[in-house]
């Protein structure tokens, strides 16, 4: 049969292929390729068959109509190759091939789409599929420093800037395992600067390779023609993710490789623009697999790029590459999307969405929802955050030998995970990819966005990748997470020692743990790692924990019976007891007194208010009479009834000192605080008991980086709690009746001044100006007229006679 009958009869062929597929056309809307262009991928058994002998029937003439029927489909000529050619397609280049699967680029005819092209060589005998020659991007970084930074003389890693090391919990997988060059790690991205004094000796320039802009040889850092610009890189990108990987560590300079040593071999396939073709990803990954097959340290692909292409090759490379030990890692993709993103959805890819410098899903990561296409994203990692230099990643810059800048996305992500998967393999080199892929997941660290809003893509990968957690199970430790402590809630006061918090096998506790009296105590918690604990976020930092015991309520205590008093004209304020739980409490300590409707005859009200370790109050009553009349001088005179004396009244405080907190009450001009520890004191409570007239006490402090206060009443607390702010100065003053009939004197011991002397009815007491704290106190009331306390008072003696001393004023 002729050349020319054989076309006629595969042309007639093929409008019967077309007819018979018009409804079923491979569609590729939305998806970006090569115009004119296919890959096609032979069947095994058929890849290198021989051409077949020449017909001998009987029947073959030139007359296209006297062959033998053939359905459709059927061989038409000897091998794919001769048939594609006979259709008129052009085979341009082979596809890289291990022997087992061959392929071919090639150019489709003119009047045929890329469709209809990639249809008509799927029904081709010995083809196994056909696709597009699909276009890839870099995953662009969502957001890049404005300039390039000059490295500082101390490391990126000591002043915090590379935070991803920290979230990650890397520093705490270095104190077991560092790659140390036993792990290679391949970088498929835009190329290196290869003379990066932070990459020079971590970086393979004998392997690093060049296929992008159609070449293949060698990456080199001259800027002949035909090699990569920028020392090797021809975007910048691929700079900052070999840094990620594997810059120096120790080195007193920028930035640490997460991988603490292993040796990265960048293969260029973007160009400038960012865009490469399956077909330079192919070269790429056959590159790949044929040094780790002379280079068996070579375990991991780092991939942060990607395509929307069904691309099959790809997905059968990556496949092959993984069952022979290498892991690609792959980015999810930029896109708040969960369409698909290849190569990092193939089945046999680790997959990387990134997150936020609090540890949270990025809003631009993408991710899968339920039963949604994309349903292979692995693990989580650090990309930052695109607000500001503080959220971004910092690494090596392409622009300068030692240069840095910032960047985040998905790809920032990715090689930190290609950074860990290295260690992994470094602590346990026998590992299969299923094994790394099975431990970077079930010690991932579950990730809660909700603080974001972005807690729709929590569930869409394993949770957050955890170094330390996952090399610690490469080498056979068993590591646990300990659930963070929660302190005892709802302590109230009993008179009798509390557990605030209490130790256990998971984590230490320190500082107050159990106490008495009513209060605010904090713990220190950290975890138990000599048993193998951490944090479920994956560290074993301390953690302050708050706990507290609640006044007890005075509602329930009972005040004993007041006999019947008689009046006097004053106020009649008797003292009963008051007993709570079978105890009698101290009065000024544990209540103070007050009275109602107690000067005439009648029912008066006495009320017992709660202090210190109470709240709430509780009353009673008692009569009130008029005085018998005198009786007649021959009656023998009656016993008269005798009213109760006045009662002195009491003023009692307690302060809240540094580090040991709140004191117990004390009164009538006892010290409260501390003198010569340097403790400061940072909040005080006053009140008086036993009032024989109407009125209180008021005062306000002055209080480190806030000012004076307003005026706090009768037992409230004045100062702070918490915020380790000291006193500086204080004014106390009576108010009402009291400040007729009493003089109130106060004097403080100030920071190198010691104590000072008494001030009176309002008066600051103190220092301004000087930042010195206030460390005791002594207060006293004083009736009116008599005279106040003296420069000794209960065994104190004054350095300074005076109360007040204020910087720039005599």
């Amino acid at each position: 049969m002729s050349r020319e009958t054989l076309k006629r009869i595969c042309l007639c062929l093929l409008g019967s292929v077309l007819a018979v597929f018009a409804c079923s056309t491979v569609a590729f809307a939305g998806v970006e390729y090569v115009p004119g262009e296919i890959i096609i991928v032979y069947e095994d058994q058929l890849a290198n068959a021989s051409p077949s002998a020449p017909s001998s029937d009987p029947n073959d003439s030139d007359d296209p109509f006297s062959v033998s029927v053939q359905s459709v489909g059927d061989p038409v000529s000897d091998s794919p190759a001769a048939q594609l050619d006979e259709l008129g397609f052009t085979v341009q280049d082979e596809l890289p091939s291990d022997g087992e699967e061959t392929g071919v680029v090639a150019q489709v005819p003119q009047d045929m789409s890329v469709e209809d092209a990639v249809a008509t060589a799927e029904q081709l005998p010995g083809v196994a599929y056909a696709q597009p020659n699909y276009v890839y991007h870099l995953i662009e970084p969502m957001d890049v420093g404005e300039a390039d930074v000059p490295a500082p003389n101390d490391t990126f890693v000591q002043d915090g800037r590379q935070f991803n090391l920290s979230l990650a919990n890397v520093l705490g997988a270095w104190d077991l395992c560092t790659t140390n060059g036993s792990v290679s790690v391949a970088v498929i991205d835009s190329g290196c600067r290869l003379t990066h004094v932070d990459l020079v000796g971590c970086v393979d320039t004998a392997h690093a390779w060049d296929f992008s802009g159609s070449r293949n040889q060698p990456l080199v850092t001259s800027a002949n023609e035909g090699s990569v610009a920028n020392g090797g890189d021809a975007n910048g990108h691929g700079t900052h993710v070999c840094g990620i990987i594997g810059a120096n560590v120790d080195d007193d300079l920028g930035v640490a490789g997460i991988s603490h040593g292993a040796t990265v071999i960048p293969i260029c396939v973007l160009d400038s623009a960012g865009k490469c073709y399956s077909t330079d990803l192919y070269e790429a990954l056959a590159k790949v697999r044929d040094l780790h097959r002379s280079m068996p340290s070579l375990r991991v692909v780092n991939m942060s790029l990607g395509g929307s292409g069904n691309d099959s090759y790809m997905e059968s490379l990556i496949s092959e590459l993984a069952s022979e030990g290498v892991l690609c890692v792959c980015a999810a993709g930029n896109d708040d999307s969960a369409e698909q993103c290849i190569p990092a959805d193939c089945a046999d890819a680790l997959s990387v969405m990134a997150l936020d410098a609090n540890g949270r899903h990025t809003w631009y990561t993408n991710y899968k929802t339920g039963a949604s296409i994309n349903t292979t994203k692995t693990v989580s990692a650090v990309g930052g955050n695109a607000q500001g230099d503080a959220d971004r990643i910092i690494s090596t810059a392409d622009s300068g030998d030692c240069h840095y800048t910032y960047m985040s996305g998905t790809s920032q992500a990715t090689p930190l995970v290609s950074g860990v998967a290295s260690l992994v393999w470094a602590a346990n080199p026998s590992l299969s990819v299923a094994d790394v892929k099975g431990i970077l997941t079930r010690t991932a660290v579950p990730v809660d966005s909700s603080a974001s809003g972005h807690a729709n893509k929590d569930a869409a990968s394993a949770g957050a990748i955890n170094a330390f957690a996952a090399v610690a199970q490469a080498q056979g430790i068993t590591v646990f997470v300990a659930a963070t402590p929660a302190a005892r809630r709802g302590l109230v006061y009993t008179g009798s020692e509390q557990v605030g918090i209490a130790a256990s096998d998971a984590y230490v506790v320190r500082g107050t743990t159990r106490a008495v009296n009513a209060g605010t105590y904090k713990a220190t918690v950290t975890p138990n790692t000599s048993g193998g604990y951490m944090w479920a976020n994956g560290t074993t930092e301390a953690i302050t924990v708050t706990w507290s015991i609640a006044p007890a309520s005075l509602a329930g205590a009972k005040i004993d019976a007041i006999g019947q008093q008689t009046r006097t004209g004053s106020a009649i304020t008797p003292t009963p007891a008051v007993r709570w739980s079978g105890r009698t409490l101290a009065r000024g300590t544990d209540y103070r007194l007050s009275y109602a409707n107690n000067v005439n005859a009648g029912t008066a009200k006495v009320t017992a208010t709660g202090m210190g370790n109470f709240t709430g109050s509780t009353s009673t009553t008692f009569s009130i009479v008029a005085p018998k009349a005198n009786p007649a001088p021959s009656t023998p005179s009656a016993t008269a009834v005798e009213s109760a004396p006045a009662p002195d009244p009491h003023v009692s405080y307690r302060t809240h000192v540094q580090r040991r907190g709140w004191q117990g009450y004390v009164s009538d001009g006892s010290m409260s605080g501390t003198s010569g520890k340097s403790l400061r004191l940072e909040g005080i409570n006053i009140s008086l008991a036993d009032l024989p007239y109407s009125g209180g006490i008021q005062y306000r402090t002055h209080v480190q980086r806030i000012g004076w206060q307003g005026w706090r009443k009768d037992g409230k607390m004045a100062g702070t709690s918490g915020k380790s702010y000291r006193l500086e100065a204080i004014r106390i003053q009576l108010y009402g009746e009291m400040a007729e009939k009493y003089d109130v004197y106060y004097r403080v011991h100030a920071q190198r001044l010691g104590w000072m002397g008494w001030a009176k009815n309002g008066a600051q007491s103190g220092t301004a100006g000087y930042s010195y704290r206030l460390e005791g106190i002594q207060i006293v009331l004083v009736p009116k007229g008599q005279s106040g306390p003296g420069a000794t008072f209960k065994g104190i003696g004054q350095r300074t006679s005076r109360a007040f001393v204020q910087k720039g004023k005599k």
